[in-house]
C-alpha cells in the first residue's frame, strides 16, 4: 500500500460537521502509548509504557457565519467536559474520540473565512 497524504477532509465537533481547507494539513497523534526506556538501580534497562492523550494540531476549518460557527466553538471551549470528535483524513480513514479544544482560543481569519483549532483528549481510535 502506498502512503497517502493530504489535508483533513472534515471534522465533526460534538455532532456539528466542519469542512476543512484543501491546502492545510494537520498534525495527528492518536495517543494510546509512548515508550520510554529507564535504567534500574542495578544498571538493567526496563520499559516504561505511558498512556498518552491524543493531540491534533493545526486543523483549519471553514467558518459559516450563518450557522454561527464561532459561537459553537466558543460554547465547546467553555464546557468542562470532553465531547465527541471525528476526524476524516484525505484517504478516508476516520479517527474518533472524546476531545476538548486546548491552547489559544480559535481566531476567525476574515480574509480566508477560516479558524485554526487544536484538540486534545482521549486516545482516538481508528474506525
Amino acid at each position: 500500500m502506498s502512503a497517502v497524504g493530504g489535508p483533513i477532509r472534515e471534522v465533526s465537533l460534538d455532532g456539528r460537521i466542519y469542512q476543512c481547507t484543501s491546502e492545510a494539513g494537520a498534525t495527528l497523534k492518536p495517543g494510546i502509548y509512548s515508550n520510554e526506556v529507564k535504567i534500574s538501580g542495578g544498571g538493567q534497562p526496563y520499559l516504561l509504557k505511558k498512556v498518552e492523550p491524543s493531540d491534533v494540531d493545526g486543523i483549519v476549518i471553514l467558518i459559516d457565519n450563518v450557522q454561527e460557527s464561532m459561537k459553537h466553538l466558543d460554547t465547546l471551549a467553555a464546557r468542562g467536559d470532553f465531547w465527541p470528535a471525528t476526524i476524516t483524513l484525505a484517504d478516508g480513514r476516520t479517527y474518533q474520540g472524546g476531545q476538548m479544544q486546548f491552547g489559544d482560543k480559535p481566531a476567525y481569519n476574515t480574509a480566508e473565512g477560516t479558524a485554526t483549532i487544536k484538540l486534545q483528549g482521549a486516545p482516538m481510535e481508528l474506525q
